[in-house]
């Protein structure tokens, strides 16, 4: 079994995901939102044809609710779909993508916070091996309870 390597990587986010949650009041109150973070990644393919470089776009949908309660516990839930595709440089070999995670938050930290949510997308090849990208979200919680998520660290392995 190979281990996972580190890749090279390029993430270029057009915009980070900012949402802001209806302070408490005497019933708690919530807000939803939903928002998309583009995704552009240029990943080295460490399963197939010499380590080629792969072109890696699409976009994760983000919906978000949050509910900061009479008692200050903050409550997040947020489900996210990462979808889209991928092209050989070199081969043209193709890949696509459709992930789904679900996450539940709930915390009396005080603000600001920042948590890390690990995410995985499985690049299915067309001819080729599929390759698993495992990164990280970051959901960032300032001292006023508004929240952007943003994309961190990734790693590919062969699945």
């Amino acid at each position: 079994m190979e281990t996972p390597r580190r890749i090279w990587l390029v993430i270029c986010i057009a915009g980070v995901l900012s949402l802001k949650p209806t302070p408490a009041s005497a019933q708690a109150q919530g807000t939803t939102t939903i928002g998309v973070i583009p995704l552009s990644v240029v990943a080295e393919n460490v399963c197939y044809n010499n380590w080629e470089r792969v072109d890696i776009t699409g976009q994760v949908q983000v919906e978000t609710h949050v509910t900061i309660d009479d008692a200050g516990t903050f409550h997040l839930v947020q489900n996210s779909r990462a979808t889209g595709q991928g092209v050989g440089e070199i081969s043209g070999a193709n890949y696509t993508y459709d992930d789904y995670s679900h996450l539940v938050l709930k915390s009396t930290d005080p603000l600001p916070f920042d948590f890390r949510n690990r995410q995985t997308i499985t690049l299915v090849g067309v001819g080729v091996p599929d390759q698993v990208v495992r990164f990280y979200t970051v959901i960032r919680i300032d001292a006023q309870g508004n929240v952007k998520t943003f994309i961190d660290t990734a790693t590919v392995d062969c699945s």
